[in-house]
C-alpha cells in the first residue's frame, strides 16, 4: 500500500513537469482596447480667455511613439460648458493650435476649447465652477469635473509708504539680502502658493524682462512667521536669491545702458494706479486639485519603481470610460515696489552709483 502511494505521487510530479514543459511562453502586451479621455484646464480668474483641452488617450500594438506623431488625438465635436456664478459659458472649438514647445516628438498641433471671460463675463473667486463634456451623439457619453477659484490674496508686505505731503511712494526691497513678503490668503485661501518677482528694463532702449521664480509650491509661511490676519503667510526671499536671478536673466556688459522706470515712484494719494510698474511681486494661489496633480507628477517624488500614482478630478458618467487630466483654478495678485539702491547699483541700473553703505551679495 505504501509502495503504490509513492508510485502514485511520483507519476503525478511527473505529469505536473510535463505540463509546465508544455506551457506556452507567448505574453500579451496589450490589454483589450478602452476608452480613455483626457482633460486638462485651469482656470485663471485674471484672464479674459480660458482654455480646456481634452483629448483621447490609446493604446496600440505597434509604434506609440510613431502614432503620436502622426496623429492629432484632440477630442472633437464635443460640446463643452461651464457653469457658476449664475452664468453658463459655452465653449468654442479652436483648431490648429501650435504646441509649445515644437519639438517634433509628438504632432505639432492640437485643438482647444476656448471660453470668453471678459469685462462683465470674468471668473469670480470663492465661486465653484463646474465643467460639463457632452457628445451629440452619444446619450450616455458625459464628462465632469469642478473647482473653487481661490481668494486673491491681499499683499501686506511690501506695502505703500508715506511721502511728503500728500503722497505715496513705492516701498524699496532690499533683494541683494534677506527680504520677507507676508499676505493674507482671505477666507477662501488657496491650498498651494507660488511666488515671483518681475523686473521690466531696457538695455540700450530695448525692452526686457528678468524673473526671480516662481518658487517651489508653498503651503505654509517659509522661513519666517507673521501675525494678524485670517489666514496670514510669510515668505522669506533669503541670502540674495532673488537679486541673483534678475542678475542671470539680465547678464549686465559694462558698455550697455540698463535703465527701469521710475517717473512716478512717488504719486499723490489715491493715485497709485499711476505707479511705476516695472518691477512687481506677484503671488498664485492654487486650487487643493491642482496642488495634487502637480505633487503627483512632479518628478521629486517618484517611487523606487517610478511608477507614478494617477491623481485625477474627471468623473465620467459611465464607468468603463477612464479618466484623466485636472482641472483647477489659481488667483494672482500683485503688489508694486522699487528696489533698493544697492540692489539698483549690482543691476547697474539708471546709472546709480555705488552707495556708501555697504552694498555686496
Amino acid at each position: 500500500m505504501k509502495q503504490s502511494m509513492v508510485t502514485f505521487y511520483r507519476i503525478a510530479v511527473l505529469l505536473f513537469l510535463l505540463s509546465l514543459v508544455g506551457c506556452s511562453t507567448e505574453v500579451i502586451l496589450n490589454a483589450p482596447p478602452k476608452d480613455i479621455w483626457v482633460v486638462y484646464g485651469v482656470l485663471r480668474e485674471e484672464a479674459d480667455v480660458q482654455y480646456i483641452r481634452v483629448s483621447r488617450g490609446f493604446l496600440i500594438e505597434g509604434d506609440a511613439l510613431a502614432f503620436a506623431k502622426e496623429n492629432d488625438l484632440t477630442g472633437t465635436g464635443l460640446q463643452v460648458k461651464l457653469e457658476g456664478a449664475q452664468r453658463t459659458y459655452t465653449a468654442t472649438y479652436v483648431d490648429s493650435v501650435v504646441k509649445e514647445p515644437v519639438d517634433g516628438i509628438f504632432y505639432g498641433f492640437t485643438g482647444l476649447y476656448k471660453i470668453e471671460t471678459e469685462g462683465a463675463a470674468a471668473l469670480e473667486t470663492a465661486v465653484r465652477y463646474n465643467l460639463t463634456i457632452t457628445q451629440g451623439d452619444d446619450p450616455n457619453f458625459e464628462l465632469t469635473a469642478s473647482t473653487r477659484i481661490p481668494e486673491v490674496v491681499d499683499i501686506e508686505r511690501p506695502r505703500y509708504t508715506p511721502g511728503q505731503g500728500q503722497t505715496r511712494c513705492l516701498e524699496q526691497m532690499t533683494i541683494q539680502a534677506d527680504t520677507r513678503v507676508e499676505f493674507d490668503a482671505g477666507a477662501i485661501p488657496g491650498a498651494a502658493f507660488e511666488l515671483r518677482a518681475y523686473l521690466d528694463y531696457t538695455e540700450n532702449g530695448v525692452p526686457k524682462q528678468a524673473l526671480y521664480g516662481p518658487t517651489d509650491m508653498f503651503s505654509e509661511s517659509q522661513g519666517c512667521t507673521t501675525q494678524g490676519g485670517d489666514n496670514p503667510y510669510c515668505y522669506e526671499i533669503s541670502n540674495g536669491v532673488a537679486l541673483i536671478d534678475l542678475l542671470s536673466d539680465i547678464d549686465p556688459q559694462f558698455q550697455n545702458i540698463y535703465e527701469y522706470d521710475l517717473t512716478n515712484a512717488c504719486t499723490p494719494r489715491g493715485q497709485e494706479e499711476n505707479f511705476s510698474d516695472d518691477f512687481r511681486i506677484e503671488i498664485t494661489g492654487m486650487v487643493l486639485e491642482l496642488k495634487n496633480y502637480r505633487l503627483v507628477n512632479d518628478p521629486k517624488f517618484l517611487d523606487l519603481n517610478t511608477v507614478r500614482p494617477e491623481y485625477t478630478n474627471i468623473e465620467a458618467a459611465d464607468s468603463s470610460i477612464i479618466t484623466l487630466g485636472v482641472l483647477g483654478s489659481t488667483s494672482r495678485a500683485s503688489i508694486l515696489a522699487r528696489l533698493s539702491e544697492c540692489a539698483e547699483y549690482l543691476l547697474q541700473l539708471n546709472g546709480t552709483p555705488k552707495p556708501e553703505t555697504p552694498c555686496e551679495l
